[in-house]
C-alpha cells in the first residue's frame, strides 16, 4: 500500500513526537495510539518497529541485514583462507 511522501513523514513525525512526549520508543505505542495518527497501521506493524526488527528487514544484496552480513563473512573468511578457529 502506497502513501505519499508528505504523508508518511507527517506520520512518522507525529508518532516520533507522541512518543517524546511519553518517553517511550515507537514499538511501545498501542495499535490504538498508532492509529489515532493514521489509520493505515496494522498489527503487523510490530513486526518492522525497533532496531532488532528493523535489520532483520534488510535483505537485499550487500545490506546490513544479519543474513547479508553473515553471507559476506562466510565468503571473506573462505576466499582469504581464515581459520574459524581461534
Amino acid at each position: 500500500m502506497g502513501i505519499p511522501f508528505r504523508t508518511s513523514h507527517d506520520i512518522v513525525g507525529r508518532s516520533v513526537a507522541l512518543c517524546v512526549s511519553r518517553n517511550c520508543e515507537l514499538q511501545d505505542l498501542s495499535l490504538d495510539e498508532l492509529n489515532s495518527l493514521n489509520p493505515i497501521f496494522d498489527k503487523d506493524v510490530y513486526e518492522y518497529l525497533g532496531v532488532e526488527n528493523s535489520i532483520k528487514k534488510f535483505r537485499s544484496y550487500g545490506s546490513t541485514g544479519s543474513e547479508c552480513v553473515a553471507g559476506q563473512l562466510d565468503y571473506w573468511i573462505d576466499k582469504l583462507s581464515i581459520s574459524r578457529e581461534r
